[in-house]
């Protein structure tokens, strides 16, 4: 009954205090004594029922030495309340003959605890067992807990490892397609492949590992040097640039003639100077700029041009087409990169954008440059700000063209589950019994392509005047078969 008896004790004087407490006078040295020994008084019993649930001898000792100071300090406040006459020593005494009286039991707990084992000693509380229970239960959960989480991260990471190397694999596959393509010498300067596959991989998140196909993006992109210098012939588009893809085994092509897509089409100049043909070949570049008798053009200026844009394909990027709006646009900003590229020993180019290349301005510029707005009123301090309302228009909230992000993945169809039992005795050991459970299950992952619905065998046709054509493509995984073994062990 010693562990009862001085649990009430306890409590009893946090009660005694609290009483005390409510009949002292409110003042500022008052009110600084009471918040400590109001603390103190509360922490004795609630510090020894802490030291009856303590889970080794060493434990309770060291919390019954807390209980002992906490008495110690709420008789001290007690006693300078006294002292500076700030009570009567009558409504006093009781209090501190209680605290007395905890710190006697308390004492003598600690002195038995020491010289008495836990195990033989009345010191023990009767909720020593159950919490020692409840002790181990939690143990038990807080193991399972971070076991759980163990293997969730290590189901992560060779997640993670199987959807790297699958990418190792496209990555390495699109290469050597494009370097196929790239070989082959009817090829023009270099080729562009892009594989779509849904790689298979077993989720180890998944028990049953259904729907888990890795989704897999991957382009190749080769250039032949000995082939830099040449470009589409001007009549054959079928010989632009071109992007292959590929979704999971199945070509996808564009409207245009050929396989893929295009990356750049043709442009029609007329009555083209000398000075302006200059300026189109510095954007453009010289070899996608014709202007010879096979293109159709006469021998004097002004004359007809044929250039190659990549403007006018079926894959455009906004980014590239609008450095190329800058450059036809911006007298000031072609002088800057031109005067840049140009070799220290190219003394007959003429930058200027008052006299030379630059000063420039052409007829009919390509469609991404028109409406651009004129930065020579903006130009202050090096800076300016463009707009280009015709690929903003194309390019809604600056969505790429090509494989849209995000995709929509279904099982298309699950066998039964097929349950198979097998039993095997060798010799006089025991019979192994082994299960296997197998399913077999489809996959259909559809994506979104989008490209410049137009018709790049026409020399004028402009991309903003084609809305964005989005096509869902559909790829379906292979059949894949899913079996779990297991086997009774042997004696």
């Amino acid at each position: 009954m010693r562990d009862a008896e001085l649990k009430e004790r306890t409590k009893q004087f946090a009660l005694a205090v609290l009483a005390f407490i409510r009949e002292l006078p409110s003042d500022r040295q008052t009110d600084t004594i009471v918040r400590q020994l109001m603390r103190s008084a509360m922490s004795v019993g609630a510090n020894y029922r802490a030291a009856c649930r303590a889970r080794s001898r060493a434990d309770f000792i060291a919390k019954m030495g807390v209980v002992e100071e906490e008495a110690d300090e709420s008789r001290y406040w007690l006693e300078i309340l006294l002292e500076a006459g700030l009570i009567h020593k009558g409504n006093v005494e009781p209090l501190l003959e209680g605290a007395d009286a905890i710190l006697g039991m308390v004492v003598a707990s600690i002195k038995t605890a020491r010289k008495t084992p836990m195990a033989n000693s009345a010191l023990r509380t009767p909720h020593s067992a159950p919490h020692s229970t409840l002790v181990h239960g939690s143990a038990m959960i807080e193991f399972a807990m971070t076991s759980i989480l163990l293997m969730v991260v290590m189901a992560a990471m060779l997640r993670f490892g199987l959807n790297f190397d699958a990418q190792q694999q496209a990555d390495m596959k699109a290469f050597r397609e494009a370097l196929k393509i790239a070989v082959n010498p009817n090829t023009t300067g270099g080729a562009t492949y892009t594989l779509v596959e849904d790689h298979y991989a077993a989720d180890p998140t998944n028990p049953f590992a259904i729907g888990s196909a890795l989704p897999v993006v991957a382009t190749g992109n080769v250039t032949r040097d000995n082939h830099l210098d040449e470009t589409a012939e001007f009549t054959k588009p079928n010989e632009l640039p071109r992007m292959q893809i590929v979704f999971q085994g199945k070509p996808f092509d564009c409207p245009s003639p050929g396989q893929g897509c295009t990356l750049a089409g043709f442009k029609t100049y007329d009555d083209i100077t000398e000075d302006q043909l200059n300026r189109i070949e510095f954007v453009l570049g010289g070899v996608n700029v014709c202007s010879k008798a096979d293109c159709g053009s006469e021998d004097d200026f002004p004359k007809k041009i044929i250039a190659i844009d990549s403007g006018y394909g079926e894959l455009i990027d906004k980014q590239t087409l609008e450095g190329q709006a800058k450059l036809w646009r911006d007298d000031i900003y072609c002088e800057l990169k031109c005067t840049q590229g140009k070799s220290p020993d190219d003394k007959d180019t003429n930058c200027s954008k008052d006299d030379g290349l630059c000063s420039e301005t052409l007829p009919d510029v390509p469609w991404y440059a028109e409406g651009t707005e004129d930065p020579t009123t903006h130009f202050k301090g090096g800076s300016h700000t463009w707009t280009f309302p015709n690929l903003d228009a194309l390019f809604p909230q600056n969505k790429a063209l090509a494989i849209q992000p995000g995709y929509t993945k279904q099982v298309l169809s699950l066998s039964p589950n097929v349950f198979k039992l097998t039993k095997t005795q060798t010799g006089g050991g025991s019979p192994q019994l082994t299960t296997t459970d197998s399913m077999d299950w489809t996959e259909k992952t559809t994506r979104d392509f989008t490209y410049i619905g137009q018709d790049v065998t026409g020399t004028d046709s402009d991309p903003h005047t084609v809305l964005r054509t989005t096509e869902s493509v559909e790829s379906v995984s292979k059949d894949q078969h899913d079996a779990w073994t297991w086997t009774t062990p042997s004696e």
